[in-house]
């Protein structure tokens, strides 16, 4: 049976360091361990992961300038932030800037005695969902699989949640999927929406450019969505406590601006929501906060070719295994 490792951070912040409860349980089954930690403090970390950050996302505008058939899926980039452009060897040096600081983070007595506990009680072939609930910023975004936790476990899964994650119930065929394709300036949706095409077992509900009445009149009706599947542009907002999705090439809306439709859909058994867009923790946190199970989002700006490998992969994962 595959056992699932919860590390449950607290409050805190990178010049204090962060407590952490840590959980351990057979999947299905209520905790047998628990345990008390820390993350120590790592006042360079928040600054490390913004160059990192800004470094490719300024390279990213400017391939968006040399090739504008491969845009990544997001909504807007702050031009103030653009007129320093990177290069590669700059996003490279600062990829291994944060890889060298976090590793040495990971190398601090606190952190690898949680990691003990860990290895204490599940093997290195053991089937494992290791999850990170937290609602920092940072800490979400962090390359977690970079730790040594994770380097020799083959069967680890790593994942995030939200302190009010909600339990989910099984799936039953066939899976209705409501597919929302939003502006496709810049990106190729109709990839998309044929690989939902060739699933077995599901009944897709295409929805594209919908007006927000239409969008949110899909989400109210009766018949039970399992899952939502949205396509597009997308940026985070108020601190990654919110996302905005562009639904059209006009209209933009907020989850907080579409949070009765949503409720009304999870309440009907809408299960999962997977934006394939960028910069997505906002999305994910609010759709948390409205009590829907599961939700896939992209951390960062994603090529629209990785979009479509991403979504390849997982449909081929999730429907197939």
């Amino acid at each position: 049976m595959s056992k699932v490792v919860v590390f449950n951070i607290r409050k805190g912040n990178f010049e204090q360091g962060f407590p952490v409860t840590l959980l351990i349980s057979e999947e299905g089954k209520t905790y047998y361990f628990e345990k008390e930690g820390y993350f120590p403090s790592a006042p360079t970390l928040p600054k490390l992961y913004r160059s990192f950050q800004e470094n490719y996302k300024n390279l990213a505008s400017v391939q968006k300038v040399i090739n504008s058939k491969s845009q990544p899926r997001i909504l807007k980039i702050d031009t103030a932030q653009t007129t320093n452009f990177s290069s590669t060897e700059n996003c490279k040096e600062a990829t291994r800037k944060l890889e060298v600081y976090l590793r040495q983070w990971f190398q601090q007595t606190d952190i690898v005695l949680l990691r003990q506990y860990v290895q204490e009680e599940i093997g290195k072939d053991e089937l494992a969902r290791i999850i990170f609930q937290t609602n920092n910023e940072i800490l979400n975004k962090l390359p977690w699989h970079l730790w040594e936790l994770f380097t020799n476990r083959r069967k680890a899964w790593l994942s995030l949640a939200a302190k009010r994650a909600q339990p989910s119930t099984p799936l039953k065929t066939p899976i209705k999927i409501l597919a929302i394709l939003g502006d496709d300036k810049g990106i190729n949706l109709d990839i998309d929406i044929s690989l939902l095409n060739n699933l077995r077992g599901a009944k897709i509900q295409p929805l594209k450019n919908p007006t927000p009445k239409q969008l949110c009149d899909s989400l109210r009706q009766e018949k039970p969505w399992d899952i939502l599947y949205f396509a597009g542009h997308s940026y985070s907002q108020n601190d990654s406590n919110d996302g905005v999705i562009q639904i059209n090439d006009i209209d933009t809306l907020s989850i907080a601006e579409l949070r009765n439709a949503f409720r009304k859909a999870i309440e009907n058994g809408l299960k999962l929501a997977i934006f394939n867009s960028c910069d997505g923790l906002g999305l994910a946190n609010k759709m948390a906060e409205l009590g829907i199970p599961q939700v896939i989002v992209m951390r960062e700006p994603v090529p629209d070719e990785v979009a479509h490998d991403f979504l390849q992969v997982f449909l081929r994962s999730f429907f197939y295994r």
